[in-house]
């Protein structure tokens, strides 16, 4: 199911399987691919850098799951892989409707209903107040695609 040996042992690992486990309970085909170096960056953050990073990835995964969740298909895939200093955390999952990209990040904007929205808002707040961090929302034939990147 998963392949995610490859993380540090620690918050960012713990957190990766307690959401894999979330995304089985619920039926969701997921897909794990992790390439990266046991001393790479990962290793290298504070504690207060993980924290925040558990947050977008939990953000991020909790969003895919419910996405997809409600598409026909059901699939996440979950890539991390480092690259020219830098490690990127890919998110891409089926969905049902078409994403409004263009408010995505704006507090209580939500395709899944009244009363939500809030993670992307939120997410957003952390990645403008740390600027070792950027992400990427696309939309790729019928994936939605979040990315972390990492830069340290």
């Amino acid at each position: 199911m998963t392949n995610l040996k490859n993380l540090p042992k620690g918050g960012i690992k713990g957190l990766m399987y307690y959401k894999a486990a979330i995304a089985q309970k619920q039926k969701i085909n997921l897909t794990t691919d992790v390439s990266i170096e046991n001393k790479g960056i990962l290793t290298k953050l504070s504690e207060k850098e993980v924290r925040i990073l558990c947050k977008l990835i939990g953000i991020y995964f909790d969003n895919a799951i419910e996405a997809a969740a409600e598409s026909r298909k059901k699939n996440v895939t979950i890539e991390i892989y480092e690259l020219k200093d830098k490690v990127n955390i890919v998110f891409s999952n089926t969905f049902k409707k078409h994403k409004n990209m263009k408010d995505r990040n704006k507090k209580g904007v939500s395709s899944k209903g009244e009363g939500r929205g809030n993670g992307l808002y939120f997410a957003s707040k952390l990645i403008k107040e740390n600027p070792w961090i950027e992400d990427n929302q696309e939309i790729i034939d019928s994936y939605y695609i979040q990315t972390i990147c990492i830069k340290k």
